[in-house]
């Protein structure tokens, strides 16, 4: 993209949220902060609207130089709380930084929905890099990842000594049932852990001195408590994301790191590292080392201008083509479309559950592929030799593979496949057998398509895409 001034020279920014969640300086010096939570207009920080606006007519009322930005950067979630609209105009690269779509529903429809209305530049992704091949897949040529983009720590030198043994800050609220559990069980079985919440200092001051620092996502995404506890000189253990997420392309689990897979494992983990607090430390340090390397804020800012400018990646593990979800034949959009509403519904699902045992139909191979990156969900597959090769590559160690002689043998939580599938004198004998919890069909189900669903005693329990579980 063709840059005739300095990116940096006075860039608009238009946020969801105040800068308060934000640092201070989040692309450059000149920058004008604008969010629906400013307090007052001023040099630094303005009001935008909320809920959709037209932005060529809130640039016009805006002081110079801002009037005529270097760069325009929107930063915009599911919620669309505040969305700007009829971007084009405006004479400057245009830049949108997706929000988090690892929850909130339909989250990744809605975001893939606006950066296919709006001409940006340069679509960025911080926190999901695992859900960016959908928006390359529908035809989005500017495509990246910048991990934390608008990190704001708080950088401390590792403690030599730590009054707390185990520590989690951060939020236990509703929409995290799975940190939730795997907390209270470790209290329930006797493990000294301290739980709070509060400001990004408090947050960091209490990693530090604590001995081990835990981090639980929310749902699968490699999230700001990683790059926090680090910089914060904690030692971490954190669950265990998919390649897809980039957690392991930017630090190496057991030397930087250390990463869980069940609270089994996690208790363990735990145990001997309160046995071996300078083997935890060595770890802390290490990973400390590689957060100031890569990932300071001025780094990222550099990180971000040179993508904007020039169209490289000074680190080639940001490449999304890493990805090879991003190598497969692209499908046309409606394609496109009905895989995300079942993977949006399968990643709701892992969210509520602290696993899924999920069975895909032979010619549900694609939409496998799209779901192994949900870390808690264990993935089935019936042997086909019709699979794309390049499917086969990304399902290769990641799933287990069953015949019709083990399908008596287990129950799985859901059943994914066609609605054409249904009709199957051989599935529907195993329905009748309730082998499977439920049912999504990963296509459209027509009249003719849904009369076996009734029959076989299934009732609907969501829309889009159409998914059924048997009558109690």
């Amino acid at each position: 993209m063709p840059v005739s001034r300095p990116l940096e020279a006075h860039p608009l920014l238009c946020f969801n949220v105040g800068r308060r969640h934000y640092r201070e300086v989040v692309v450059g010096e000149g920058e004008l902060f604008c969010s629906p939570d400013a307090h007052s207009n001023d040099l630094r920080n303005w009001r935008s609207p909320l809920g959709e606006f037209d932005l060529p007519d809130f640039v016009r009322a805006l002081p110079a130089p801002w009037n005529k930005p270097s760069l325009f950067v929107a930063r915009v979630d599911a919620a669309m709380s505040s969305v700007p609209r009829n971007i084009s105009p405006l004479d400057c690269p245009k830049l949108l930084l997706v929000g988090d779509t690892h929850h909130q529903g339909a989250a990744i429809t809605r975001l893939l929905d606006y950066a296919l209305a709006e001409p940006f530049d340069l679509v960025v992704g911080e926190y999901d890099r695992h859900h960016l091949h959908f928006f390359a897949e529908a035809g989005l040529r500017n495509v990246a990842w910048l991990p934390s983009f608008t990190l704001s720590p708080y950088e401390l030198a590792p403690a030599a000594n730590h009054s707390q043994p185990l520590a989690f800050f951060g939020s236990t609220g509703a929409y995290h049932p799975y940190r939730n559990a795997v907390l209270q069980q470790l209290e329930t079985d006797g493990f000294p852990l301290f739980t709070g919440s509060g400001t990004r200092q408090q947050a960091a001051e209490c990693y530090n001195r604590a001995l081990i620092s835990l981090n639980v996502s929310l749902n699968g995404d490699l999230n700001l408590r990683v790059f926090e506890v680090l910089a914060a000189g904690g030692f971490l253990i954190t669950d265990r994301l998919s390649v897809e997420s980039g957690l392991p392309l930017l630090f190496e689990p057991g030397k930087e790191l250390v990463t869980f897979e069940t609270p089994q494992e996690l208790q363990e983990l735990i145990t001997g590292f309160l046995a071996r607090p300078d083997e935890a430390m060595a770890i802390a340090q290490a990973g400390q080392a590689r957060y100031l390397k890569q990932h300071r804020p001025q780094e990222k800012i550099r990180q971000l201008l040179s993508l904007m400018a020039r169209g490289g990646l000074s680190h080639p593990e940001y490449d999304v083509r890493l990805d090879g979800r991003t190598r497969l034949p692209a499908e046309r959009l409606p394609l496109l479309r009905q895989r995300i509403a079942v993977y949006e519904l399968l990643q709701e699902l892992h969210r509520v559950n602290p696993s899924l045992d999920v069975l895909f139909w032979p010619g549900a191979e694609r939409v496998a592929s799209d779901a192994v990156d949900l870390p808690r969900l264990r993935v089935s597959m019936m042997s086909s030799e019709t699979a794309d090769p390049g499917i086969n590559a990304i399902l290769e160690g990641r799933v287990g593979w069953t015949t019709d002689d083990d399908l008596g043998a287990r129950r799985w939580n859901l059943l994914l496949c066609k609605a054409g599938d249904l009709s199957a004198p051989h599935l529907q004998a195993l329905l009748r057998r309730r082998f499977c919890d439920g049912v999504v069909v990963t296509d459209d189900l027509d009249d003719a398509a849904g009369r076996p669903v009734a029959e076989l005693g299934l009732e609907p329990f969501n829309h889009r895409p159409r998914a059924f579980s048997f009558r109690q």
